[in-house]
């Protein structure tokens, strides 16, 4: 085959003789041994090589990878890691690969300007978008049931029933929302019916005659026996009756938002005179008042799902940052850890012994990699904090003493 590669004018030259057979040998050489960058095909051995030449040996990410396909997607990726070196990507990278968390990060400039607090009008224009809680008292009128000793006769089918004028004299929670409120209570009313038995026992009496001895006679007579119990019956007469009982009870939903403030506001609405007024002229007919619908208390809701406006931050006292120097960060990081069982916690059941340090060597030698030489970085784990009963948490959602984030 080397002879048809040569042109018949160079044939004669053993020099390009050679070099014919020689490329003759290279052509159905096997050269997967020594193609290194095809990472997926190079043997296991040849990892840290790479690795090396793509300056990740020395990493956590490569310590702590325990199959050799990790290793080798870390060796593919080794040059976008190198990339991203010195950006907040890098560092979030850096967490993930000691098996952190980054929560939460400040970067330069982080500065905040002095601007004027929010109006009263502006901060009822963004609180208006946001449902309600309203309050209502004496807003439900009961209806005449049963015997009223007031205005109604006891007869006619008419009988005693439990009031519920107590329960209609608290108040009424509604949720408010884009013009529409919906009740959140509501007054029950169960009936439970029982079959029972009554005896009625009638006694009757039968008339006799003075006989013998009668003191009140004209004169005496002999004395004799009575019979005053062989004249009187009793007349036993069962029969069955239904008996009703009532029960009243109160019931609420939960709206599940909590609320922005716990200080109401106490609203009354204007209303419109209409009908016969004490005070006005008698012109037109009694309506009843509808006050009752325009005076209640109002609780604004938290609803996330509320599209809320974008406005230029403001500066807090002893709340904000007025700058940060360049190269300079504060990062917030989760380190997860396994503690072990006799160590003490928040209570303590064994022995006093170290808490494991490894994840956040890990975190701390993974960020330090990643880090440029003029970088300032200030690292936070102090992300947690229990629980406490004067904060606004939702009833059942905590158990006592939980950890939150901070």
């Amino acid at each position: 085959m080397a002879d048809t590669l040569i042109q018949p004018s160079l044939a004669q030259d053993p020099n390009v003789v050679a070099l014919a057979a020689l490329a003759e040998r290279i052509t159905y050489m096997d050269v997967s041994p020594v193609v290194t960058h095809d990472i997926d095909r190079v043997p296991a051995s040849a990892l840290p090589h790479l690795a090396d030449q793509f300056h990740m040996r020395h990493t956590v990410a490569w310590r702590r990878a325990k199959t050799d396909a990790e290793r080798r997607g870390l060796v593919k990726a080794g040059i976008q890691r190198h990339r991203i070196k010195g950006t907040l990507a890098g560092f979030r990278l850096a967490a993930t690969d000691a098996g952190a968390e980054l929560v939460r990060a400040v970067t330069p400039p982080a500065k905040l300007f002095a601007s004027p607090a929010l109006t009263l009008a502006e901060r009822n224009a963004f609180i208006a978008r946001y449902p309600q809680l309203r309050l209502y008292r004496y807003r439900v009128i009961g209806q005449r049931q049963g015997a009223m000793l007031h205005r109604a006769h006891l007869g006619g089918g008419a009988f005693p029933l439990i009031s519920d004028a107590w329960l209609r004299i608290l108040p009424r929670a509604y949720l408010w929302r884009d013009g529409t409120e919906v009740e959140l209570t509501a007054i029950e009313r169960t009936t439970t019916s029982a079959t029972r038995q009554a005896e009625t026992v009638t006694e009757v009496r039968a008339p006799g005659q003075a006989t013998g001895l009668a003191f009140c006679a004209l004169y005496p007579r002999h004395l004799a026996k009575s019979n005053a119990a062989s004249r009187i019956y009793r007349v036993r007469l069962a029969e069955t009756y239904q008996e009703d009982r009532d029960a009243v009870r109160r019931t609420a939903v939960q709206p599940g938002l909590s609320t922005i403030d716990v200080h109401y506001d106490q609203i009354a609405m204007p209303g419109q005179a209409v009908g016969l007024f004490a005070g006005q002229l008698l012109t037109g007919q009694l309506r009843a008042s509808t006050a009752r619908d325009r005076l209640y208390q109002r609780l604004y809701l938290f609803d996330p799902e509320v599209a809320v406006g974008r406005r230029t931050a403001g500066l807090h006292l002893n709340q904000g940052r007025l700058s940060m120097p360049a190269f300079h960060a504060e990062l917030s990081v989760r380190i997860s850890g396994r503690i072990q069982p006799t160590a003490a916690w928040r209570f303590t059941h064994g022995h006093l012994v170290a808490q494991p340090q490894d994840n956040l060597g890990d975190c701390l030698e993974a960020m330090r990699d990643v880090a440029r030489g003029a970088d300032r970085i200030a690292i936070d784990t102090a992300i947690n904090r229990p629980a406490t009963a004067g904060e606004h948490n939702q009833a059942g959602a905590l158990a006592a003493g939980a950890w939150i984030d901070n």
